[in-house]
């Protein structure tokens, strides 16, 4: 379900992606988790609370990754989860 590679980028690490097999796994699972996730921890915040995750969570990846070389496709699946 994962293959692993050299990181082209730096010889130290190693880079995993999933196969088909696993990003099939992951779309048979996602909306169960998804629903899950939405009870147990979106619906029991706020709209101030659910803003201060988005900033926070901002933040740790920019400092993770400030230049944005390492989340080329990370984005905001939902600006606004409360719709």
């Amino acid at each position: 379900m994962i293959q692993r590679f050299p990181c082209p980028e730096d010889r130290r690490a190693t880079n995993a992606r999933l196969t088909d097999a696993g990003w099939q796994k992951v779309r048979d699972t996602a909306p169960g988790h998804a629903a899950a996730v939405r009870e147990n921890v979106i619906d029991a915040l706020t709209d101030e609370q659910i803003a201060q995750m988005a900033a926070i969570t901002d933040a740790i990846l920019h400092r993770l990754d400030p230049n944005g070389s390492r989340s080329a496709i990370y984005q905001r699946y939902d600006p606004n989860p409360r719709r």
